[in-house]
């Protein structure tokens, strides 16, 4: 674990590395710094402390941000990358491009010592837990605010099944009102047909 310092903050950066010594350049090394020991002590842990701290705590090719911390894409859809200043949240959110800028930063370095570093892996970083109330808290409200959507979603879909249920219910009722005003429009109608024909018939006469 390694300590840095990002915005102000002490993170403590997990990682392993992964290392070798190709037998060509063994007896280079052994006869430059000595055995495994010397050379996890003497190249490799100097190496990985110095660019995780001046990677971490320093500038990197990360997803440029918007306003409100968001990835920025083009029109394509791919990210725009930037050099910029980390951000604590980098460490969980843009982990792997830390992780690569890290990887292949100490490459470098053990290339020069005759030592091969195949890959270096971070961990889980050991945040504070103050940064993470704010982003907690933030995901609590998006949560509720999609619940409460639902929940009203769910709402409007029942009363509509329940208007439908009770419309459906009423529907012989409604089906008898609509026959018995035709009826009346029928016989409004027969009484007016008889009248004129009186009329005529009186007017006949």
């Amino acid at each position: 674990a390694i300590s840095a310092k990002v915005e102000g903050w002490t993170v403590h950066q997990n990682l392993r590395a992964v290392v070798q010594v190709t037998p060509e350049n063994a007896p280079i090394v052994v006869a430059a710094v000595g055995g495994l020991s010397e050379v996890e002590d003497r190249i490799i842990t100097p190496a990985i402390i110095s660019e995780v701290r001046d990677v971490i705590g320093g500038v990197a090719n990360l997803p440029e941000l918007d306003d409100q911390g968001r990835r920025v894409t083009d029109k394509d859809g791919n990210l725009v990358m930037k050099i910029r200043s980390v951000r604590i949240l980098d460490l969980i959110e843009n982990r792997d491009f830390l992780q690569t800028s890290v990887d292949n930063n100490v490459r470098e370095h053990g290339a020069k010592a005759g030592v091969n570093i195949m890959e270096v892996r971070f961990g889980n970083p050991d945040i504070p837990p103050e940064m993470l109330v704010a982003r907690k808290r933030e995901q609590l409200a998006t949560q509720l605010k999609k619940a409460y959507a639902e929940e009203r979603k769910a709402q409007v879909e029942r009363q509509s099944t329940e208007e439908a249920k009770a419309r459906a219910d009423k529907q012989s009722q409604i089906v008898q009102a609509e026959i018995k005003v035709q009826i009346a429009e029928q016989v409004e109608l027969e009484r007016a047909k008889l009248g004129n024909a009186e009329k005529a018939y009186l007017t006949a006469l």
